[in-house]
């Protein structure tokens, strides 16, 4: 029993590269004279390469079992080539020989190539939209409203999302615009400051205009800078426009006169008649 244990453990240590020179040259000799002997290191060669086969599907079969219960995961770890070496070679050994776990792994870089090549349409679809939303967004119409009652009709357009900041910019500049007239003291014009109902002085009576029974008139004090100092005078209306009020109005009818009134605005005196358009005083 000795004697074979010593047997095996020579042969072991040739196979594993472990004899001397004159020990290794000695072994290889027998190998050459002796049929026997030869035919007994490769059984035991074939032996120790089959308990290593069954290790490795051993820990193979365990790694499955304790780390990576399902094969997908593994399968997938392997695809992405996150496995350590020793794992990496347990699972090459099993593709080589296990035929159906190969096409397994086949199938499913199948399936991960395709999720690919969807997830690229997708992203692809997507880039494709948002080009076409924007060319729409380039072409958008212009919608103008009109409105009658202004001097000039104004543009209104609808801006897409993108002309939101240059918009917002304009307003700003709209508004200060604004503030900047109105600290120059610009108003409307044309506006009715104060209304007054005079009594007509009649000079010369049984003469013009109190004759006809009228006496009284209307007068409008009418804030406009542009035509300030001048008046119209019909329809029973006298407008003065001014740029700050009147106090003191009266007015007088002298039918030997040419004109025939005469406008007394806070001490200052004024010839005026019937104008249907606006007229300077003098």
């Amino acid at each position: 029993m000795e004697e074979n244990r010593d047997y095996t453990a020579y042969i072991d240590a040739y196979l594993e590269g472990n004899l001397s020179g004159d020990e290794l040259k000695e072994f290889e000799n027998q190998l050459k004279e002796n049929v026997d002997f030869a035919l007994e290191v490769k059984a035991h060669q074939i032996l120790i390469n089959t308990v290593q086969q069954r290790s490795i599907e051993e820990k193979l079969k365990a790694f499955e079992a304790s780390f990576i219960p399902d094969k997908t995961s593994l399968i997938d770890a392997y695809l992405g080539k996150e496995l350590t070496e020793e794992l990496l070679e347990l699972v090459e050994n099993k593709i080589r020989d296990d035929e159906q776990f190969k096409d397994e792994i086949e199938a499913q870089k199948l399936l991960i190539e395709q999720v690919k090549r969807d997830f690229l349409k997708g992203k692809l679809k997507t880039f494709e939209d948002s080009l076409s939303e924007e060319k729409e967004e380039k072409t958008s119409p212009v919608f103008k409203v009109e409105r009658p009652q202004e001097e000039k009709s104004k543009e209104v357009k609808f801006y897409t999302s993108r002309t939101f900041a240059a918009a917002a910019s304009i307003c700003v500049i709209l508004l200060a615009a604004i503030f900047m007239l109105k600290d120059y003291g610009d108003e409307p014009t044309n506006t009715i400051v104060s209304t007054y109902t005079i009594k007509v002085e009649n000079i010369n009576e049984g003469l013009g205009f109190a004759d006809d029974g009228e006496s009284e008139v209307e007068v409008e004090v009418i804030k406009n800078k542009e035509l300030k100092g001048y008046y119209e005078f019909e329809d029973k209306t006298l407008k003065i426009y001014s740029s700050e009020k009147i106090s003191n109005i009266k007015l007088e009818f002298d039918a030997t006169s040419d004109p025939s009134f005469l406008l007394k605005l806070d001490g200052k005196k004024y010839l005026i008649d019937y104008t249907s358009k606006p007229t300077q005083l003098k």
